[in-house]
């Protein structure tokens, strides 16, 4: 008998365990604790090649150049927090416009804002002495950057990299909050525009390497005439003070960067 209730133990202690585990695995079941991702639909994909990255990127830059019309109208004028600057698209007469409706549909790429100095991808301000503009990310940029090279892609790399040369701003601003920032990311762009259209649109990156060129040779004569007034200003009590040495390294480093673009490119055509 004493066998037999240690068999009838052991059964129960092994049903026991068997429980516990069976609902330890459910508690932990993939199926049911881990997020399924969904597969992309067609759509998604056919809104990555290309040529509809390219319209998309025309769509941002017509809907900038429209919305700033509507500042004209009285309503407009309605006061804004700057730290809200999109809240401005609900008030009359903006609100409802297909360029407002656009722009909160694509936010990723394309903004407004209210400053009274646009940042440097401001694609259109109302007027110089109005602080709204509205302005297109990089975001289309970096879209098309991963599906390599493209003719549809080079309009888009065009646009960005002569619209870092139009705004490097002179060699007296660099270091934090000046134009260095700017430069670093116009740097990574130019080394990796040449990797991938070096080939196929050698003329036209050669062109705007040699613009590039010239804007950051003129950048130095501004910085050493803004550096100059400011000495007979009496601002060298500036601890802030850019010196003509920190101009001319900076030069240096932007000079030699963009005149070796320029001499492998020559070379690529001979």
């Amino acid at each position: 008998m004493r066998d037999r209730n240690i068999l009838l133990l052991s059964i129960v202690l092994l049903l026991t365990a068997c429980s516990d585990r069976t609902e330890q695995t459910a508690q932990v079941s993939p199926s049911q604790n881990v997020p399924q991702v969904k597969p992309e639909s067609g759509i998604q994909k056919a809104a990555q090649s290309a040529g509809q990255i390219l319209e998309a990127f025309r769509n941002d830059l017509k809907a900038c150049q429209g919305v700033v019309r509507y500042r004209s109208d009285p309503p407009a004028k309605t006061q804004v927090n700057p730290q809200e600057p999109e809240r401005i698209l609900d008030i009359v007469p903006y609100a409802g416009t297909p360029e407002v409706t656009y722009i909160k549909a694509n936010g990723d790429y394309v903004y407004v804002s209210l400053s009274f100095h646009p940042d440097p991808f401001t694609v259109s301000i109302f007027k110089e002495t109005d602080p709204f503009y509205c302005g297109v990310t990089a975001r289309r940029l970096d879209d098309i950057e991963k599906l390599g090279a493209s003719d549809e892609g080079w309009e888009i790399w065009a646009y960005f990299l002569n619209l870092a040369i139009d705004h490097l701003e002179p060699l007296m601003d660099i270091g934090p909050g000046g134009d260095s920032i700017l430069w670093g990311w116009a740097q990574q762009k130019f080394e990796r525009a040449e990797e991938l259209y070096a080939q196929t649109q050698r003329e036209k990156l050669f062109a705007i390497a040699q613009r590039a060129a010239s804007k950051i040779e003129a950048s130095r004569a501004e910085g050493y005439e803004t550096l100059a007034q400011l000495y007979k200003a009496e601002a060298q009590t500036n601890a802030a003070l850019t010196s003509k040495s920190e101009i001319d390294e900076a030069f240096k480093e932007r000079n030699e960067f963009i005149k070796g673009l320029v001499t492998r490119l020559e070379k690529r055509q001979q």
